[in-house]
């Protein structure tokens, strides 16, 4: 079952690279600081250094026993097969920890209910957390443009292109960490699973990384910088607190409050909308996939 569960992980993986090179790049390409191929140097070195050096203090669950590590990875590949199905966007983390969690029930030990309370709290207050910040981010960009010097101004390309790193080495730790979870965390599961990222960063996640950042949303300089800013506030201490997040989700809310206070155009609302939603539906159904894949695998014939 070793080898499955890999495999698995390794897919999952896959899925997240493909999915969050957009997220974390395209503030870069919408606004033109740097082109793809630079984006993915700068994202390599990114995954490299949180995968093997950080990710190991990036402890979500201390120990889960192989019959509920297989239970919670089928769970996330079976909840994402469903939302391409009924194309409803899937928040793979999401599903992943509610797998977890829907594992224990009806039997939930107390340390992981308290875990899960907190967790969750975290994920339903950043789009509470988010716009008021965005305000005062704007109000205090508002500021310091009146009075910075022109070739001060030049700067922002540069901070830009240092956020954008420090988002990929955090987005590394934080969903690249919480996979190695379901490993060993070995030397080797650490080379798979960043292999792995590369190969699905370059070759699915350039597609949707020119789509996103040229037919979805537009970014100016600044609403690009301010995006990253909030970005990185509400990810690093999440990963300082060990708490998993979906980068989409920070992203698309993001993307919606620094509409109301800056020049930033949306362009497809119904998707920004369906994915928040798909985001937190998420959570009730792995919790149900997971109990009944876990109480029901004696039944289950794994191929």
């Amino acid at each position: 079952m070793h080898i499955i569960n890999i495999i698995l992980v390794l897919v999952l993986t896959y899925l997240l690279a493909s999915n969050n090179l957009a997220i974390i790049a395209s503030p870069l390409i919408g606004s033109r600081m740097l082109n793809i191929r630079s984006c993915l140097i700068l994202i390599t070195i990114a995954y490299a250094l949180g995968i093997f050096i950080f990710s190991t203090y990036f402890k979500v669950v201390h120990y889960l026993d192989p019959p509920r590590v297989e239970s919670v990875l089928i769970t996330s590949v079976f909840t994402i097969f469903i939302g391409e199905v009924f194309k409803i966007p899937i928040s793979l983390i999401n599903s992943l920890y509610s797998g977890i969690l829907g594992t224990y029930i009806p039997n939930v030990p107390s340390h992981i209910i308290l875990k899960s309370i907190f967790v969750f709290t975290y994920w339903f207050i950043i789009p509470l957390t988010i716009f008021p910040l965005t305000l005062l981010l704007t109000n205090l960009f508002n500021k310091l443009l009146i009075h910075t010097p022109l070739k001060l101004l030049i700067s922002i390309r540069f901070i830009l292109i240092a956020l954008s790193f420090v988002i990929a080495l955090i987005f590394s730790v934080n969903n690249f960490g919480f996979l190695l979870n379901f490993t060993s965390g070995n030397i080797v599961d650490k080379i798979l699973i960043f292999l792995t990222a590369i190969l699905g960063s370059y070759f699915t996640g350039r597609r949707t990384l020119m789509y996103i950042s040229t037919q979805i949303y537009t970014f100016g300089t600044l609403s690009a910088t301010l995006i990253q800013v909030i970005m990185l506030l509400i990810s690093l201490l999440a990963s300082l607190l060990c708490i998993p997040i979906s980068f989409s989700l920070l992203f698309t809310v993001c993307i919606l409050s620094t509409a109301f206070y800056s020049s930033l155009r949306i362009i497809n609302i119904q998707a920004v909308k369906k994915l928040i939603i798909g985001s937190y539906l998420t959570i009730p159904c792995s919790m149900l996939l997971s109990y009944l894949t876990f109480n029901l695998r004696d039944y289950l014939v794994i191929l």
